[in-house]
């Protein structure tokens, strides 16, 4: 590392002094008014969370409602080190480096997601709202031992409210916001007898949508219904069991499916899409898109489209939780599940109000998982977990482009041809109007309508078997050492189809098994099918060391792995691994009013997917996927929570990040690199540049004030500070194009609340991201040349009702 960096680290680690794994989980404590204990289960045990060898971000049901948070998108506001981005119905997190650049098809999130202990396979299912919500812990580091596949950067646990049988409660909340957005969510939990309660929960949220579409329906609206059911029961002897139902209904619309709007794109002399490129050409590069609206940086949150899609998510899940008291130092717990996950969204394609193009996208996951775990009590100098996973996922992923075109050429015939100096002889992706012999957009379905359609199915049977055990010995007085492993298997099976399609309606194959023109999704004329089995080792040692009565340091090294994906050609990638190397401190002192964690570590992640480049039997050059890249992190997290008077919290965090490629190639989307376009000379190295969403610094300041009001209550007012360094959001080549480049942003929230002298009753008004930092989510090169994005929300205020009983 150079020297620049490690002195960036060290002032981190003597100037902050602030490092933390619980930004707004703790609260004062009415007796002594210093910070709350936090109990976590990120080791598959309830412990304190200043107990844990591991930088955990813990969240209470109170720190989300404080930071406005009802679901992932605003989770790296309180968490140093994760960056959130959102693609299409996909939540993009990145942590400490790492990130999900694909989840197309088969391929899976690197930060596992689980709620109630439930694994999400699907990106699209992490953006699921949150409501009744006990806490979320976010695990920083691979995670591999404890919780599997999928964990290569770290995993997001969230808990949902048990029923309880210590009495009668029920709540509400109303809250309106901006965009005409209301959103009603309400509880109630009845204890039917001293053993037996259930519990109730759900919401309903609409809006209008924050993009503005000039052509018709906004984009982003929300339709959702979601509700809970839960039933405890628990006898006197010990143990319980838990049955959790939930069911959630989405319509309305994303932004986007892959993106929603474009933005510039760099052009060479000669026209051609170049990275280098020095003129910025703005226009919608698309086929039959000459003379619509350009795409204006200035006003991201406008788009002109003429279709869009009433999209159907749905979700059901089924969990039953039993623990149960196996000896008197053992105790024994089952999580069993089913989810069935239905995914329909599309978006107009060509970006415009022109009839030209739609996407179309559907998921259908049935998930069944069945989790054992064995956990000693802590009653002596050992003490051990050990536990058994086995999940079935059935996975139907089929997408559709969809052209309104008679002309199989699609308009670009007429655009003009040009020879690079290297000898390649290319189309200028200018935009074109639609000919006279073309037929517009209709209804597909109706007689003698004319298109073309580019289909991609996979039907994936995933089987996956895990082992686990972690064990913790105490050597002498305040000196322990833990060790953990898990060998894990993944059986993978796939039935692929590819291929474009003409058709004329009103025969329209979006997705229904059909054969149509030689293109058929019949499974015995699959074009191609993949299996393959992966099985990984993955483990923890650590070394916990009580420096103090409240200070705990500790080292370790922990491993993690993002499973192997079948691609629709036939082709496998192998298991991408990372191993991080950590050292960290949890503290508190000044009379438990002042805690200050941190972590210094650094994280590998190898055997990634990347690009390489051979010479097939004609001579020509291929550009395939195949394992062998990696990325290296280093990097500096820091928290500290303050208590400096009564009722006055103060929380502090920060994360320096020096991540590099190292060996990782890719092929430029571009038509040329400085005016070259043989694939050799558009074949690009990434060693030494920073990865895409790895911001080198961020920082968090919240503080709030309880004023007391006596009779009256209480009244809190709250300032929530974010800063974010530059990063790069271009997918494909995060150094090459500045389009796709996010600048340095803040965002800053303002929030007060009043609430009753009995805490029944209250009301919070706020404004989050008064700068209006739009953050750009996601830049891809599409078809054309076309360079699409997702833009953040911009400003956003309301008001919210509270009322508990």
């Amino acid at each position: 590392m150079q020297i620049a960096p490690m002195n960036i680290i060290l002032a981190s680690v003597s100037l902050l002094a602030l490092t933390g794994a619980a930004q707004a989980q703790t609260a004062a404590k009415a007796d002594t008014g210093g910070l709350e204990d936090i109990i976590v289960t990120a080791q598959k045990r309830a412990e304190n969370i200043q107990d844990v060898s591991i930088a955990i971000q813990a969240v209470t049901a109170a720190g989300l409602e404080r930071s406005g948070i009802t679901d992932v998108s605003r989770i790296e506001l309180i968490t140093p080190g994760l960056t959130f981005a959102r693609y299409g119905p996909d939540a993009k997190i990145s942590l400490r480096g790492a990130n999900s650049n694909n989840t197309f098809l088969d391929a899976a999130p690197s930060v596992g997601v689980f709620v109630d202990g439930v694994y999400k396979p699907r990106a699209s299912q992490q953006t699921r709202a949150f409501f009744d919500v006990s806490r979320m812990e976010v695990l920083k580091g691979p995670q591999g031992t404890l919780y599997g596949r999928n964990t290569l950067a770290g995993a997001v646990n969230l808990y949902t409210n048990a029923p309880s049988t210590t009495g009668f409660a029920a709540g509400a909340t109303v809250s309106y916001a901006r965009f005409n957005t209301l959103r009603t969510e309400g509880f109630v939990n009845a204890p039917l007898s001293d053993s037996f309660a259930v519990r109730l929960a759900g919401y309903y949220e609409r809006g209008d949508g924050y993009v503005k579409n000039l052509n018709g329906e906004n984009l982003g609206t929300i339709d959702t219904v979601a509700f809970r059911g839960s039933a405890r029961y628990a006898p006197a002897g010990g143990g319980d069991l838990t049955l959790r139902v939930t069911n959630v209904r989405e319509r309305g619309n994303v932004a986007g499916l892959f993106a929603y709007t474009g933005v510039c794109r760099n052009l060479n002399a000669q026209g051609l899409t170049d990275p280098y490129g020095t003129t910025k050409d703005c226009r919608n590069p698309r086929r039959g898109a000459a003379g619509t609206r350009d795409f204006n940086p200035n006003d991201p949150h406008t788009v002109n489209k003429d279709f869009v899609h009433n999209d159907r998510i749905d979700e059901f899940n089924a969990t039953l939780e039993g623990n149960y008291p196996l000896a008197d130092t053992l105790d024994g717990k089952i999580i069993a599940s089913y989810t069935d996950f239905k995914l329909d969204v599309g978006q107009d394609n060509d970006f415009s109000e022109a009839p030209i193009a739609a996407d179309f996208l559907r998921e259908r996951v049935k998930s069944y998982t069945l989790e054992l775990q064995l956990a000693s009590r802590d009653t002596g100098r050992f003490k051990y977990n050990l536990g058994g996973y086995a999940s079935r996922d059935k996975i139907q992923f089929l997408s559709a482009s969809l052209r309104y075109l008679v002309t199989d050429d699609f308009n670009n015939a007429i655009r003009p041809l040009v020879t690079t100096p290297d000898g390649i002889t290319v189309r200028v992706l200018n935009p074109t109007p639609i000919l006279v012999n073309q037929i517009n957009m209709g209804d597909p379905t109706v007689a003698n309508r004319n298109g073309r359609n580019s289909n991609t199915f996979q039907y994936v049977n995933v089987t996956t078997l895990g082992a686990f055990g972690q064990a913790s010995y105490e050597l002498i007085d305040s000196l322990r050492v833990v060790g953990a492993i898990r060998y894990s298997i993944d059986k993978k099976d796939s039935v692929n189809f590819n291929g474009p399609t003409s058709y004329r309606g009103p025969q329209f194959p979006l997705f229904a098994p059909i054969t149509v023109d030689g293109f058929s999704t019949d499974p015995a004329l699959a074009t191609s099918r993949t299996k393959r089995d992966y099985s990984n080792v993955t483990w923890r040692g650590a070394v916990e060391f009580d420096a103090g009565e409240d200070v705990l340091v500790f080292a370790q090294v922990s491993t993690g792995f993002l499973s192997g994906s079948l691609a629709t050609d036939g082709t496998t990638t192998g298991d991408q691994k990372s191993i991080n190397y950590e050292l960290g401190i949890k503290s508190r002192f000044m009379d438990n009013r002042v805690q200050f964690n941190g972590s210094i570590y650094h994280t590998k992640y190898k055997n990634l997917v990347t690009s390489f480049q051979r010479l097939n039997a004609s001579g020509s050059v291929d550009t395939i996927a195949v394992n062998g890249g990696d990325i290296k992190t280093t990097g500096v997290e820091a928290a500290l929570e303050i208590l400096p008077v009564e009722n006055f919290r103060v929380t502090l965090t920060a994360n320096y990040l020096d991540s590099k490629f190292g060996a990782y190639s890719v092929l430029a989307p571009h038509q040329t690199v400085k005016g070259l376009g043989q694939p050799t000379a558009r074949f690009i190295s990434l060693r030494g540049l920073r990865p895409q969403f790895a911001p080198e610094f961020t920082a968090s300041v919240i503080g709030a004030y309880d004023i007391d009001l006596g009779d009256m209550g209480r009244l809190t007012p709250q300032v929530q500070f974010f800063f974010s360094s530059a990063y790069s959001a271009q997918t494909q080549v995060s150094f090459l194009d500045n389009n796709g480049d996010q600048k340095a942003f803040t965002k800053t929230d303002l929030r007060v609340s009043w609430s009753s002298a009995n805490d029944r009753f209250g009301i919070d008004a706020y404004v989050e991201n008064i700068e209006n930092s739009i953050v750009n989510q996601r830049t891809v090169y599409g078809g054309d040349g076309i360079n699409q994005t997702t833009w953040s929300l911009p400003t956003n205020y309301g008001v919210r009702l509270r009322a508990k009983f």
